[in-house]
């Protein structure tokens, strides 16, 4: 899975989110996305503004919700089925179409960690 933020003259780098190994089926779990969290919020987010995502499982997951209580990070309530009020989402049309550009033959590539790899180098890239 793939991660990024931005805010005013601010923007993370493109971070991969790996799959939790504990998790029931191996996905990404909110562990690994309160990890990204750790790491990236403190460079974008300013005091007294609010974050945005969407209604993901893992990122609407108690451990997550509690994670922002406790730092006092105001997330903005996002309405289900409404994926396009996120300006993130623009970008992520605009990379993936750049990744293609750059990389047609990731379309009829086998999904396997080979590719995921090729995928996340591509991706940085673009």
């Amino acid at each position: 899975m793939f991660w990024a933020a931005f805010g005013y003259g601010k923007r993370t780098e493109l971070a991969t989110i790996p799959g939790d190994p504990v998790s029931a089926r191996g996905g990404v779990s909110a562990r690994r996305y309160i990890e990204v969290l750790k790491e990236y919020i403190p460079t974008i987010l300013e005091t007294d503004t609010f974050f945005m995502h969407d209604n993901t499982r893992v990122y609407t997951a108690i451990l997550v919700q509690e994670w922002f209580a406790e730092r006092d990070i105001n997330v903005m309530d996002h309405p289900p089925f409404s994926p396009d009020i996120n300006p993130i989402e623009n970008l992520w049309k605009i990379l993936k179409a750049k990744i293609i550009e750059l990389y047609p033959e990731l379309i009829t590539m086998n999904d396997n960690n080979a590719t995921r790899q090729f995928l996340i180098r591509a991706a940085k890239e673009a």
